[in-house]
């Protein structure tokens, strides 16, 4: 009865170790932001939100009033004070002699699937191609500071698409832009890791040529 006893003890403390481990290990992923050309370093606390400690006062006003990148190829957030700042690196990062959206129509639509919670759980959204939402509080949307996750699926063969989240209505305030390649997919499953997490209050949706 004792060894009984005993090996039931020490399945408890193995399984209570490695749950510890396994949440260290998911509080502690690091997350790579790159602002005026220097990486940094952060992660997400035991509220799931971006450590701003961790980082200097110019990067942590740059994630709240700033202008914040994701491309598809990297696994890193850029940030930028401006919107001529990001428009001028995604024109030298893509190659392009300007930004312009092509209007042309696509017989595959490109999906931008929007989420209320995240890891795509909740209410959803979907919107198709060239889109643009001045007001997400407005009918027939709802979805004023609500969107926590989402996905865009890219099915053109030679564009680029992008979606920006802005953070006010009327295309202002901060914002947070994902770029999809030509014939791939994006996937935010929480917007708490680029924190523009329940901060969407308008958006766009289209391509580049």
């Amino acid at each position: 009865m004792k060894n009984v006893f005993f090996l039931a003890t020490m399945i408890l403390i193995f399984f209570s170790c490695n749950k510890e481990d396994l949440t260290s290990e998911i509080q502690t992923e690091e997350i790579s932001i790159i602002y005026n050309e220097t990486e940094y370093k952060t992660s997400l606390d035991e509220h799931d939100q971006l450590q701003l400690s961790e980082l200097n006062e110019n990067v942590q006003n740059a994630i709240i009033n700033g202008h914040s990148l994701e491309l598809a190829n990297t696994n890193a957030i850029y940030l930028f004070d401006s919107k001529v700042e990001k428009s001028n690196f995604i024109k030298q990062h893509l190659g392009l002699t300007d930004v312009k959206v092509d209007n042309s129509k696509v017989p595959t639509p490109t999906r931008v699937v929007l989420f209320t919670h995240k890891n795509f759980g909740g209410g959803k959204r979907v919107e198709k191609n060239d889109f643009s939402i001045k007001n997400l509080k407005k009918a027939p949307y709802h979805y004023d500071n609500v969107i926590s996750s989402s996905k865009v699926r890219n099915k053109k063969s030679s564009f680029y698409y992008v979606v920006i989240f802005y953070e006010h209505k009327n295309y202002l305030g901060s914002s947070h832009t994902i770029i999809v390649y030509p014939n791939s997919n994006n996937k935010l499953s929480d917007f708490k890791t680029v924190g523009f997490d329940n901060k969407t209050s308008s958006i766009k949706g289209f391509f580049l040529r």
